[in-house]
């Protein structure tokens, strides 16, 4: 091309480039639609790069079709000189297309043709990713793949699907809610590891990195349930080769796993050890070593682990050669797992290993150099570390068996996991026993955080004191004041949520009973839903006793159908609120008296069924199949429940496929149905009823027994 001069409005402010596809911004600055929108979308700016104004990332971009046929008249009129004339720009997706692809998605016969094309648009651009993410596509890929190619053993459009999700990723409400509707979504991925495709390593690689979004955006209750196969088929995947990006997502995986005890069992169960041991031989860049050693840390901590460790000829060897040679974050792993090492074994044939490889040489020459001193205080952060979460204590307190845990984690040890015994030296540790605040050693830490601060440590607030007894009491107290009533129900939802501490202490007091009142006797009653979503939070945390329910059920009669009332309201978070009220239904009626689930009066097993018909979270369905099949041994219910559609609304329910569970639940109500003339008959009346229940032999063996 001949040396000539471009005008300059002709180019993009960001790329110094002629501009293909003009766009003007709300600033009034004109750039390349590709280069702003990288800009606005991938380097996560929000000001104008020219003139530094706000601009929000869903601000319109308005085509700049004059300036652009300006740009092309030019370049044909250049021609001569090499300049090819750039083509007119195809329109901007946008949101009603995205609607329209979503909607042809959904059909069979189209689905691999639309996922081709939602694919093309991903890669495409930017804002294509933008329109995608915020229609909701991530989620309706990632069911996709765990409806049709995981529970049917397709491989058709998954390659493409994984390649979406590299580029549209699900937000975190999004993916909290497909974990209620879907409960197979992880095994889904981690399936696509062991598919034979063309491209086998590229598609596991995606599913990885998709993984490592989806864990990380998670809550602690998803990971604390990772199962053992889900640990095995990542470690096949670091045993068979992946790439260097892969194998990053799934070390950080792993080490997001490791806080909870059960799941480093489960990666010791599937030979991770010894995989990241020879993972580290190869010498593998700085990043994936620090990975590696975080994690050999972690697995250290429990027995298994770091037996396993020690039973590889090289591990002592290559966590030994990491010292002082990578960064000063690997060394302060490595030196916390020689710290495990010696503090656990200290064997003569330990040590002498650690002579024999350097090991100790490394550590003494660590001691003397000049080096970062939180290296060198490292044996001493370990007497300040919670032997449970293996982190920092926030609020360290003894329990009566003499040792210091972080609050949070011994209150969850105690009550969510529902353990009778010290973590560490295994003697009783009963669930009522006093947690002594241990103030001289958290003035110590926050000494320490001080004094370190310069390292990038922050220090620990000093915590609030835990709630007691007469600060309950006090609560319920002001809770009868009409006045106070919503600001107390919100405080208490808060002090519900904060901790297992505060669970128990509003257990005991009695704050289930008077919530069930207030949704009984000024929800229900007085038709208000003030309030009401934040009670059914408090009773999902705060159960009732079935002695504190027995006596409830004599003072007010009108509690269940109170709760079945919240089904019918109109509420924004109308499926959350359902779930809740359901699941507070389904422990209550476990633990009523057989007089009350013999009084059950029809119309409660109407809106239960209804519930069914007009769809709730996969969680909420299971508990309201559950008070159905509670409810089934009283020959009037079975009939209420035949009068209500009950045996319809399964067949139908059934035909969706659901999980294990859910089909357990549906034929042990559906067995009972059909011992009823009614139930009998309109089984027949149905025209799938047959076939569904053909296909689930368990069933017939039932019938037949």
């Amino acid at each position: 091309m001949d040396d000539i001069e471009v005008p300059q409005y002709f180019v993009c402010p960001i790329s110094l480039q002629i501009m293909q596809d003009p766009v003007t911004a709300i600033t009034g600055i004109t750039y390349d639609r590709y280069s702003i929108e990288h800009w606005l979308f991938q380097s996560k700016n929000t000001t104008c790069p020219v003139t530094k104004q706000p601009l929000p990332r869903d601000s319109e971009l308005t085509p700049n079709h004059t300036l652009r046929r300006l740009i092309q008249a030019w370049c044909t009129d250049n021609a001569s000189h090499g300049i090819d004339r750039i083509p007119t720009p195809k329109p901007p997706l946008d949101k009603a297309q995205v609607l329209k692809l979503l909607k042809d998605f959904w059909n069979p016969k189209l689905q691999l043709k639309i996922i081709r094309k939602i694919e093309f648009l991903a890669t495409e651009s930017e804002g294509n990713r933008k329109y995608l993410v915020d229609a909701g596509v991530a989620k309706a890929i990632l069911l996709f793949i765990a409806n049709r190619c995981y529970k049917e053993g397709l491989v058709d459009g998954l390659e493409e699907a994984l390649s979406i999700l590299h580029f549209v990723q699900i937000s975190s409400e999004e993916l909290c809610l497909l974990f209620m509707e879907n409960d197979q979504i992880i095994d889904s991925l981690t399936w696509v590891f062991g598919c034979k495709l063309q491209n086998q390593i590229a598609v596991s690689t995606h599913a990885v990195l998709v993984l490592k979004s989806m864990i990380q955006k998670a809550h602690s209750s998803v990971l604390e349930t990772l199962n053992p196969d889900f640990f095995k088929k990542l470690v096949g995947v670091l045993r068979n080769g992946i790439t260097q990006q892969g194998t990053n997502a799934a070390l950080h995986i792993m080490l997001d796993a490791c806080p909870w005890e059960r799941n480093r069992i489960k990666m010791v169960d599937a030979g991770a050890v010894y995989e990241l041991i020879e993972l580290e031989f190869e010498a593998p860049e700085k990043k994936t070593t620090e990975l590696i050693l975080g994690i050999l840390f972690h697995m250290c901590s429990c027995f298994d682990g770091w037996a396993q460790f020690l039973s590889h000829k090289g591990g002592i060897c290559v966590v030994s050669k990491r010292l002082l040679r990578v960064s000063p974050s690997a060394d302060d792993r490595a030196i916390l797992i020689f710290s495990l090492i010696c503090k656990y074994s200290g064997t003569n044939i330990v040590l002498q290993e650690m002579l024999e490889v350097g090991a100790v040489s490394r550590l003494c020459t660590l001691l003397q150099i000049d080096c970062a001193p939180y290296l060198k205080d490292k044996a001493g952060i370990l007497s300040r570390v919670c032997p449970i979460s293996l982190q920092i204590m926030q609020d360290p307190v003894t329990a009566i068996t003499g040792i210091t845990y972080d609050r949070y984690s011994i209150e969850h040890w105690l009550f969510q996991s529902k353990n009778t015994t010290c973590p560490v030296t295994k003697q009783p540790l009963p669930r009522d026993s006093e947690l002594t605040p241990n103030h001289t050693l958290r003035r110590l830490i926050q000494a320490w955080c001080t004094d370190n601060a310069s390292h990038g440590i922050d220090r620990i607030p000093t915590p609030k004191p835990p709630l007691d007894k007469a600060q309950v009491l006090k609560l319920l107290k002001d809770f009868w004041n009409p006045k106070l009533q919503l600001k107390i129900i919100r405080k208490i939802e808060f002090l519900a949520t904060e901790s297992e501490g505060n669970r128990k202490y509003l257990v005991d007091a009695g704050v289930a009973k008077a919530i069930l009142l207030f949704i009984a006797n000024r929800c229900y009653k007085e038709g208000l839903v003030d309030g009401l979503e934040e009670a059914l939070s408090i009773l999902h945390f705060v159960r009732i006793s079935s002695e504190e329910l027995s006596l409830l059920f004599m003072e007010n009669d009108q509690i269940i159908d109170s709760l079945t009332w919240v089904f019918g309201c109109k509420l924004q978070n109308q499926i959350a609120v359902s779930t809740h009220a359901v699941l507070v239904l389904k422990s209550m009626i476990q633990k009523a008296h057989s007089s009350v689930l013999e009084t059950l009066n029809p119309d409660f097993f109407k809106k239960l069924v209804g519930v069914l018909r007009n769809g709730i979270t996969q969680q909420g369905t299971n508990a309201a199949l559950h008070i159905m099949l509670d409810a089934c041994p009283w020959g009037r219910n079975r009939v209420k429940m035949v009068d209500a559609g009950a045996v319809y609304e399964l067949i139908e329910l059934e035909f969706e496929a659901p999980e294990k569970k859910t089909t357990e639940l549906i034929l042990g109500i559906l067995f009972h149905m059909c011992s009823c003339f009614d139930g009998w008959a309109q089984f027949l009346s149905h025209k799938g009823g047959i076939c569904v229940v053909s296909k689930r032999l368990e069933f017939l063996k039932l019938v037949s027994y």
